[in-house]
């Protein structure tokens, strides 16, 4: 189980510190899919990045595992990410040298868990791109690289996969296939964790997170996209 406690931060700029999140307290159960919302500068990412170990947290606690992420040693961050934690962002991070199924096995290069061909080609197949294994990235479409780091990730068991607005960069028949094999992670008892601006996005979710000036002042199970898009409005409303 991912848990954070008290979990705040702030950002510098020299004399002026902006606090991004205010004492957030949320546990992650294992196997569950949770959106996370809000108002622009609500502190969405910053959650995400804090909960990954992608930014290091000013206060309070990210437990996973008996591990505090917020305070971990570098080496142990770099397992973490390596052995546990998969990551799915807006921009697809592929290296265009290589071609699709290289992509997939790329993790694997860098002492992550083997990732063999027949393996990264299950991958590929699971979200409809086994006959794309040999294209490269500037050959395939916006939605085909998203689902290309979707493989990649569904090719090494990860226990938490974070994705940021990983449906940003792409039309909405392309971002609805995407959340279809977000749905293949929770198959195989990953958590995610995934920042989104659209409602009918964060419906795919088992319980969404709703954050304002980097407070968690609402949670929804179950929800639709009427329900969120409703709650939305309200705190929208409310920020102005």
């Amino acid at each position: 189980m991912l848990v954070a406690q008290g979990l705040g931060h702030v950002f510098s700029n020299g004399h002026v510190e902006t606090a991004a999140l205010d004492g957030i307290d949320h546990s992650f159960e294992d196997g569950s899919f949770t959106a996370i919302m809000g108002p622009s500068g609500s502190g969405k990412s910053t959650l995400l990045y804090c909960l990954a170990g992608l930014i290091r947290a000013s206060q309070g606690s990210a437990l996973f595992g008996g591990i505090d992420v917020t305070s971990a040693k570098p080496k142990e961050l770099d397992r973490l990410r390596r052995d546990d934690f998969g990551f799915v962002f807006q921009h697809f991070n592929l290296l265009e040298a290589l071609t699709a199924i290289q992509n997939v096995t790329l993790p694997s290069l860098f002492g992550g868990q083997s990732v063999t061909v027949d393996a990264a080609m299950e991958a590929l197949g699971n979200v409809g791109l086994r006959e794309k294994a040999k294209s490269y990235p500037t050959e395939l479409s916006g939605g085909q690289q998203q689902r290309v780091s979707i493989a990649r990730a569904l090719a090494q068991t990860r226990r938490v996969i974070f994705a940021d607005e990983p449906t940003g960069a792409l039309d909405r028949k392309s971002g609805f296939q995407v959340m279809d094999q977000f749905r293949q992670f929770r198959e195989v008892g990953s958590t995610v964790v995934m920042v989104t601006h659209d409602p009918q996005v964060a419906a795919y979710a088992d319980r969404v997170l709703f954050l304002v000036d980097g407070r968690l002042i609402d949670t929804m199970d179950a929800p639709t996209a009427r329900t969120v898009s409703d709650r939305m409005t309200t705190l929208e409303s409310s920020t102005r």
